[in-house]
């Protein structure tokens, strides 16, 4: 395997599944490798660790994760982008470097560089869920109906909780046929978790995902009039966390005035950076204005809230 590996796809789980399976041939697990994400490190302390030599190791690994300088927007000042290009064109031999993006573009900054130095495994496209559960459900020797199969294919947001959930039915079920009924006992509908991720798919204007969730939502017969509500929830969470930076208060402080954990903190500020004040304003007035239309009966809700989303 060449030194520089770029891999796509939506779903980190796909990623990390394939980093294992590129990892093998070295007897190594991703438990050996150096997770780093790139909007948030030092550029020349990670080129100066890429280059450095050990007297131990024959071979050592990196994880570079989603680096906003692989789509066309990027991040990277000048100087910083160019330490990376000199070390991607002349890597060390004994340092292997798995870059991953969710949201790759070939007009990116890094892309144009990596396309020629790189082998690159675009993922989404091989992707079968269907084919996906069937393996898992070998793998952990369960068996389910075929409406069971269907049901927590809707459920599962991504491929690691699609794995998660088998695992905790396959115990569950102690042999027996996983059917509907187990399953609503065992798996959640997540539904929290789906109007959270739309939510955040407003922040990168991402059309398809942002009416591929929805109509997960509406699939599952969640009331718009909810989506919405916790929409402007979460948005107004953002609001508040750009104001309590703009007082120049901590990731602790944060953490606590919302009484979540350090971890959760740090994503929402990573947010609350992420999308502009005016941007946020806008969608709250957008979302307040559509709800006293479908108050009044100006228009169905479903239909509103779609044409809302539509013109993000």
């Amino acid at each position: 395997m060449d030194n520089l590996v770029l891999i796509n796809s939506k779903d980190d789980f796909v990623i990390k599944n394939k980093i294992e399976e590129l990892l093998k041939p070295f007897d190594a697990s991703i438990f050996d490798v150096e997770v780093v994400d790139l909007d948030e490190c030092n550029v020349s302390e990670l080129v100066a660790s890429l280059s450095s030599v050990t007297l131990f190791d024959d071979q050592r690994f990196f994880w570079i994760k989603n680096p906003s300088s692989l789509t066309k927007k990027g991040s990277l000042d000048a100087n910083s982008l160019d330490l990376l290009i000199k070390y991607i064109k002349n890597p060390m031999d004994s340092t292997i470097v798995f870059f991953s993006s969710n949201a790759y573009s070939s007009d990116g900054e890094l892309s144009r560089v990596l396309k020629n130095y790189a082998i690159i495994y675009n993922l989404d496209a091989n992707l079968d869920p269907q084919s996906y559960l069937d393996k898992l459900l070998l793998e952990n020797n369960a068996t389910m109906t075929k409406d069971a199969k269907a049901e927590l294919l809707q459920r599962a947001l991504d491929y690691s909780s699609l794995n998660n959930e088998v695992i905790k039915l396959s115990l569950y079920s102690e042999g027996k046929t996983i059917d509907t009924e187990m399953l609503d006992l065992v798996v959640s509908k997540s539904i929290d978790k789906k109007i959270y991720e739309l939510t955040n798919a407003l922040f990168t204007k991402n059309n398809t995902v942002i009416m591929n969730i929805y109509y997960d939502l509406l699939s599952i017969n969640e009331d718009p009039i909810r989506i919405m509500g916790n929409m402007i929830g979460k948005l107004n969470e953002i609001l508040y966390t750009k104001k309590l930076l703009e007082l120049r208060k901590t990731k602790e402080e944060i953490a606590e005035y919302f009484n979540v954990s350090s971890g959760r903190a740090y994503y929402m500020i990573k947010q609350a950076n992420e999308i502009s004040y005016n941007a946020l304003v806008r969608y709250l007035e957008g979302l307040k204005d559509l709800d006293i239309m479908i108050k009044k009966g100006n228009i169905d809700k479903t239909i509103g809230l779609e044409l809302f989303l539509l013109k993000v």
